[in-house]
């Protein structure tokens, strides 16, 4: 007599992928008069153990254009299990203000406004 016995195993995927490269959190400078600045970063990659391939979703691409002020980047992974993994950073963009006084510089401050007078002025990085 032969029996037969059969097993169902039913295999779960738990394990979330594994993000490589999650950029770390950058401050760029935007040009005077200008609104904003491109900002370019190396993109962060995905492994699942499953052996597929993660898809991407992503708030902003590496060259988009950044406006002054602080932006939340969000890049989010997920497996064909659904499970999940994130990679956020900020992207700041400052405007730079430099002065150099070579002959004259006051500033007074009688009322407000703040009333400002220069001469000889260039612009370079504080």
């Amino acid at each position: 007599m032969n029996l037969d016995v059969v097993f169902l195993v039913n295999v779960v995927d738990t394990n979330p992928p594994v993000i490589s490269g999650c950029p770390q959190s950058a401050t760029f400078t935007v040009p005077l008069g200008t609104l904003g600045t491109i900002a370019r970063w190396t993109e962060p990659t995905a492994i699942d153990d499953s052996g597929g391939q993660p898809s991407k979703l992503q708030s902003h691409q590496s060259g988009d254009n950044f406006m002054v002020g602080v932006t939340q980047v969000t890049y989010i992974f997920s497996d064909q299990a659904n499970n999940q993994a994130t990679c956020e950073f900020a992207i700041t963009g400052k405007y730079i203000l430099a002065i150099r006084a070579s002959s004259f510089f006051v500033i007074t401050c009688k009322k407000w406004p703040l009333q400002l007078n220069f001469f000889n002025i260039t612009k370079r990085q504080v």
